[in-house]
């Protein structure tokens, strides 16, 4: 009996250690073939890469730092981690990073088929505990663009304009935290008193993603029409993640850095700038109307319309305003600049900003439902990640 019981507490050794040895040797083999798929999303110039295998799933965590437009780089990382030499996962998530911070998440859900949805905690938290390849933070983008102002009609001169060479830096030191500015160099100037080398806008801005649902950003600094002061601006996505509540609530005061302007007198003095609002975004057709009410710059209080769209990498809308200062009507639209893919991320770097923006006022020089320009750039590229907008920029055009 005794003899019985040593034999069945050996063999009992024997397959506890072989199912220990083939545990392990699958998550060496798991390691190896994360560790080549993440080698290979750096040598692509994504950033922030973090990758994890196991239970036949693959965690990717990274942020697109190379193509103009996103769904087209999450394409290009689609296409590198399903090659032979990195496979080793039945299904896969992909986390998506912006400026450091975890904003979309991507699942695979069969036959090549994706979904999408704002990030969540638990995928993050997945990732967490993987020290990042080629961290985001730490750069400095060097960014160049053209500027314009302009007017047309119903004024002495029937064509006013001013034409500038804009430089400008973003600089990631944290994720969500970063320092922006903009330089800008007058080439032609029929419009306005800017006749001269200036500064544009210089601030520090802090970004915050709660759970995919609640975003706010905070600005300091130096901010455009003049502006030095603080600035808060935030969303909230309702259940449904069509609707949303916004808000903007700044104070500032007259600066004479971002050049002269015509009226100093009346800008000489502190401007609370008090505004809410909500949005619906049309999943179908990637339109967004947004309501904003309330005191704006200069201190009229009315209501602000928008509606535009989002096609691809171009935006095309329309606006009106009605304020105690006045009506007006206008088009915005955002143009994308060539070329489509940059050159691989450095510490320094040098590149074509990504948009150019513009946009025509029918009551030009009036100065009704007036904002500043305060820096935070996370809540204008939000547009760009709406779920399904994202996944169908990812499949090839036909």
């Amino acid at each position: 009996m005794d003899i019985c019981k040593t034999r069945r507490q050996r063999f009992r050794g024997v397959l506890v250690l072989g199912v220990l040895l083939l545990h392990g040797a699958a998550l060496a083999q798991d390691s190896l073939a994360a560790a080549a798929v993440a080698r290979r999303l750096v040598d692509m110039g994504m950033l922030h890469v973090r990758v994890l295998d196991g239970e036949g799933h693959r965690y990717i965590g990274l942020e697109q730092g190379r193509y103009r437009f996103g769904p087209r780089g999450l394409s290009e990382v689609l296409k590198a981690v399903q090659q032979p030499d990195t496979e080793g996962a039945d299904t896969l998530s992909i986390l998506v990073y912006t400026r450091g911070l975890p904003l979309l998440a991507l699942r695979s859900v069969g036959a090549g088929a994706l979904e999408a949805q704002w990030a969540r905690s638990p995928l993050a938290a997945r990732l967490q505990g993987i020290s990042p390849l080629q961290p985001a933070t730490g750069r400095l983008e060097l960014l160049l663009s053209p500027g314009l102002r302009y007017q047309l009609g119903n004024f002495d001169y029937p064509v006013q304009a001013a034409i500038d060479l804009q430089a400008g830096w973003d600089y990631l030191f944290r994720p969500g935290w970063s320092w922006q500015g903009i330089v800008a160099l007058p080439v032609h100037n029929s419009y306005d008193e800017k006749t001269r080398f200036r500064l544009e806008r210089a601030v520090l801005v802090h970004d915050r993603n709660w759970g995919g649902r609640a975003f706010l950003s905070l600005s300091a600094g130096i901010f455009s029409h003049n502006r030095a002061g603080g600035h808060l601006s935030g969303r909230l996505w309702l259940p449904d993640e069509r609707f949303a509540l916004r808000w903007e609530a700044g104070l500032s005061g007259f600066t004479g850095l971002t050049g002269p302007v015509d009226f100093e007198e009346t800008e000489r003095k502190p401007l609370p700038l008090l505004l809410g609002g909500l949005e619906y975004h049309w999943r179908r057709y990637a339109l967004n109307l947004r309501v904003s009410a309330g005191r704006f710059l200069y201190q009229d209080q009315g209501v602000l319309v928008e509606v535009f769209r989002q096609m691809g990498e171009y935006r095309v809308g329309f606006f009106g305003s009605a304020t105690s200062a006045g009506q007006n009507l206008g088009f915005q639209w955002s143009l994308p600049l060539f070329p489509a893919r940059y050159a691989l991320p450095r510490r320094v770097r040098v590149r074509v900003a990504e948009q150019f923006p513009l946009s025509y006022r029918y009551r030009g020089l009036d100065q009704d439902a007036r904002r500043y320009q305060a820096g935070n750039l996370l809540s204008e590229q939000l547009y760009g990640f709406y779920p399904r907008f994202f996944v169908a920029g990812m499949l090839p055009k036909p």
